[in-house]
C-alpha cells in the first residue's frame, strides 16, 4: 500500500531541497527539478500500465487523488503554464516555473492546485510584511505603475521589478505542500480542499 505515497515522498524531497537552496543561494538548480519531472512522468506512466493491466490497482491511486500519466500531464501544465506567465511578467524566476511544473507532474493537478493556492497566499502575505517592515510601499506602487506602463517591454519589466521585495517562492511552495497535505488529511483525502473551499 505504500506504493500510493511515492509521489508525496518525491515531491516532499524536491520541495525541501529546493526551499533550502532558494533560501541560502536564491536559486533552484535544474539538477533538482528536471530529473524529478522526468521521474514523475515515467513513474505515472508505469502506474497507468499497472492500472490498465489490473483495474483493481486503480483504488491505490484514486485514494490520494493521483491517477496516472494523464493526471501527471495535467499537473505539469497547471504548474508550468500559469507560472510561465508570472515569470514573463518578472514576478518569479525560471527555477520557480520548473519547480511548480515538476511538482505538478509528480502530484497531479488536484494537489498542484492546492499547493499553488496556498503558496500564492503565503507569498503575498510575506511580501506585504516585507513592504511594511522596510517602508517601501511608495516605491512598490511606482514599480507597479512602471510595469503596467511598459507591459510590452521585457527590459522595462525587469527594471521595474528589480527593486521589488525578494520572495523565495520555493519556501512558499514547500509551505503550501505541508498545508495541503494536512488539510487533505483532515478532509479524508477525498478531494482537493481548494475546490471545496471555493464551493
Amino acid at each position: 500500500m505504500t506504493l500510493q505515497y511515492w509521489p508525496f515522498m518525491l515531491a516532499g524531497v524536491l520541495l525541501a531541497v529546493s526551499a533550502w537552496s532558494d533560501y541560502r543561494r536564491h536559486v533552484i538548480p535544474d539538477a533538482f527539478t528536471l530529473p524529478v519531472l522526468l521521474i514523475a512522468l515515467a513513474g505515472h506512466l508505469a502506474c497507468s500500465f499497472l492500472v490498465a493491466k489490473n483495474p483493481d490497482n486503480n483504488n491505490i491511486f484514486s485514494a490520494v487523488g493521483v491517477m496516472g500519466f494523464r493526471d501527471s500531464l495535467y499537473g505539469l501544465l497547471l504548474g508550468g503554464v500559469p507560472m510561465t506567465f508570472v515569470w514573463r511578467a518578472g514576478g518569479v524566476g525560471g527555477g520557480d516555473v520548473k519547480l511548480l511544473a515538476a511538482v505538478g507532474a509528480t502530484l497531479g493537478w488536484r494537489w498542484t492546485l492546492d499547493i499553488m493556492f496556498v503558496a500564492f497566499i503565503l507569498s503575498a502575505a510575506w511580501a506585504i510584511i516585507i513592504i511594511i517592515r522596510k517602508n517601501i510601499a511608495a516605491r512598490i506602487f511606482m514599480n507597479i505603475w512602471t510595469f503596467l506602463a511598459h507591459a510590452h517591454s521585457r527590459k522595462e519589466k525587469n527594471r521595474s521589478t528589480a527593486n521589488s521585495p525578494g520572495i523565495e517562492f520555493a519556501l512558499a511552495a514547500a509551505g503550501g505542500f505541508i498545508i495541503a497535505v494536512v488539510c487533505n488529511i483532515a478532509n479524508g483525502m477525498n478531494g482537493n480542499f481548494t475546490m471545496n473551499f471555493a464551493m
